[in-house]
């Protein structure tokens, strides 16, 4: 299974710095001038994420933190038990099926939806370019990797055949030295081959997942997995409605020092995250349906509810006297997918102090879990 990356539910005393730590595109393979790339034509997609930010007074502010805890046990909430259904577990497996194709080669013109092995070379005003040249490449057609016009121009060629393609660069291509520039690529296809989405038998689900007997198994797994995912997404809204009660019973006043220092080191892990989709932060905030002003507000209200969890959690776990173990520190490194810590800390670059303020919060939750009044209700009947 690939890393479990869903974020740990105690909502803001979980910082951004360790979410986007977590949650960071990996390093985009080297693309050839000819092809686009995601930031060039869209933002990152959403992904299911459960309301974590809690919802809490207005912040009062003062000379000196400090903490009056109210109540934080007897506490009253709802768990949402997680149901997936049949079609949800196909939906799954339609993905996995697609994401495993048959290719088989066809002579015919190529459409739109197959893959074309091909050599092209680009020149501009009649010279090659770095970057723009390439023998035995794999295409699929419709799938936007190459500029505007290449793949539409590639569309009915056969086997065999050879094309110029007279195009022009994106006026903010990538690559500065040929944006905005006009293009003549000359393209031969060396073969056409027609994609097959297969079928979910015991044979495919041996060749993707040895350790599975059959299909129906595999069927059985994924159920399991999407039951596994969509449980923690709803306990991570239920810690956030935890933690919303123990805030709003809290008396808390917050340092100006202490916001301003949690905003700007939140402010700068998300201008990293804006800088690794190709995007400054006027933009992002834009993607986000925010202003910058907006985006920047959202933000301070953030960082007051960062201060105002970690001092509450602090708080509580020193009243309880709970301390960490290692226990407790491998516990959190397998709730990300890791088997140690050593091996978290290292893949994510994450602070060790973080980890042990993360993971001391975590346990402050559980103890607020333990000691909360919650009922189990089947999804869709909350109140």
């Amino acid at each position: 299974m690939k890393k479990n990356y869903m974020a740990v539910a105690f909502a803001a005393a979980l910082t951004t710095a360790f979410l986007t730590a977590g949650c960071a595109p990996k390093a985009q393979a080297t693309t050839t001038a000819a092809e686009t790339t995601a930031e060039e034509t869209a933002a990152p997609a959403p992904t299911e994420e459960a309301e974590t930010e809690p919802e809490t007074a207005p912040a009062v502010y003062g000379d000196t933190a400090s903490v009056t805890l109210g109540e934080y046990k007897n506490l009253k909430a709802e768990r949402v038990m997680a149901e997936v259904t049949d079609e949800e577990v196909q939906s799954q497996i339609d993905q996995v099926l697609k994401a495993h194709p048959n290719y088989t080669e066809v002579d015919r013109a190529a459409e739109t939806g197959d893959t074309v092995n091909i050599n092209f070379e680009g020149k501009i005003d009649g010279k090659a370019f770095e970057g723009g040249s390439s023998e035995d490449y794999d295409l699929e057609l419709g799938s936007g990797a190459f500029i505007a016009g290449f793949e539409d121009g590639v569309v009915g060629m056969k086997k065999g055949e050879t094309k110029d393609l007279s195009l022009k660069f994106p006026e903010n291509y990538q690559h500065a030295d040929v944006a905005g520039k006009d293009v003549i690529f000359t393209v031969t296809v060396n073969a056409v081959k027609e994609k097959e989405i297969p079928e979910l038998t015991d044979e495919f689900v041996k060749s993707i997942a040895p350790d599975v007997l059959d299909a129906q198994q595999y069927r059985d797994t994924v159920k399991a997995q999407l039951t596994e995912y969509h449980q923690s997404v709803n306990d991570s809204t239920l810690d956030a409605e935890l933690l919303a009660q123990v805030l709003e019973n809290a008396e808390v006043v917050l340092t100006k020092a202490d916001v301003d220092a949690e905003y700007n080191e939140q402010l700068v892990e998300m201008t990293k995250q804006a800088q690794s989709y190709g995007l400054d932060m006027e933009t992002y905030a834009s993607v986000s349906g925010m202003t910058m002003a907006q985006f920047q507000e959202e933000l301070r209200h953030n960082a007051e509810n960062t201060v105002k969890s970690r001092q509450v959690l602090g708080a509580i776990a020193e009243k309880e006297n709970l301390t960490l173990t290692d226990e407790d520190r491998k516990a959190l490194a397998e709730q990300y997918g890791y088997e140690t810590v050593e091996e978290l800390l290292e893949q994510l670059s994450v602070p060790e102090d973080l980890f042990e303020e993360t993971a001391l919060y975590r346990k402050v939750m559980d103890f607020v879990k333990e000691e909360a009044d919650i009922t189990e209700v089947p999804a869709g009947e909350k109140n």
